[in-house]
């Protein structure tokens, strides 16, 4: 698989374009943050579009830091933030609002020692084989509880939500980042977002499914 600033630019392109389409399925202002998720999804393509930029062409070269600060807020920070709040939004049952809540707290912890370390730690990107490999060099124990955390906080919301066929867009979702760990190890955060981004088509699906659900004539 080749990914390059083009593959960036068209996901985000493609994910605008769903954002746009979904939009008119959703019918209660507690979808919205569901709905942003390809939005959120299209800018840091377009990000990444310009690391791919950044790291491939000396004109672009002046924006690398930047980019790739911004590239990885979104990749480490809002993620395990944002899916736990969306699901938070979305249920109705109060025993499954103590887990997305619990998930909503583990998303919180992971911020701020996030941001202690992008602010005192550089992190390194360079282009191999056709991939981005992002490498925050932060300290290897704290990686291992990312690691962990992070996918309780941005997968398992999927699971335990009963937002209807909230597992349509999870279970890729998981599927996904076992793909990029298995055969992209070395560029897991650059694959594993793209692939979650072009994923995220099924909100379109979903929001669309559970709108004629709801307006099928009785």
């Amino acid at each position: 698989m080749c990914f390059s600033a083009t593959a960036s630019f068209g996901a985000a392109a493609l994910l605008t374009g769903t954002t746009l389409a979904a939009s008119k399925y959703v019918t209660d202002k507690k979808q919205r943050p569901l709905l942003a998720v390809p939005a959120i999804f299209a800018v840091q393509q377009f990000i990444e579009g310009f690391v791919w930029l950044s790291l491939t062409n000396e004109q672009f070269a002046h924006l690398k830091n930047t980019v790739v600060t911004a590239y990885m807020v979104f990749a480490e920070m809002v993620w395990p933030l944002w899916i736990p709040f969306v699901f938070l939004f979305l249920e109705q049952h109060h025993s499954r609002l103590k887990w997305l809540w619990t998930l909503q707290g583990v998303g919180i912890l992971l911020l701020f020692p996030t941001i202690y370390y992008m602010m005192h730690f550089p992190i390194l990107a360079t282009v191999s084989d056709h991939h981005i490999s992002y490498a925050p060099q932060f300290p290897s124990d704290w990686l291992l509880w990312r690691s962990i955390g992070y996918c309780l906080a941005a997968v398992v919301p999927f699971f335990i939500a009963t937002y209807p066929r909230a597992w349509v867009m999870g279970l890729p979702n998981a599927l996904s980042f076992f793909v990029a760990a298995y055969f992209f190890p070395g560029y897991i955060i650059s694959v594993w977002c793209y692939f979650a981004a072009l994923i995220s088509i099924t909100v379109w699906y979903v929001l669309r499914q559970n709108y004629s659900t709801k307006n099928q004539p009785s």
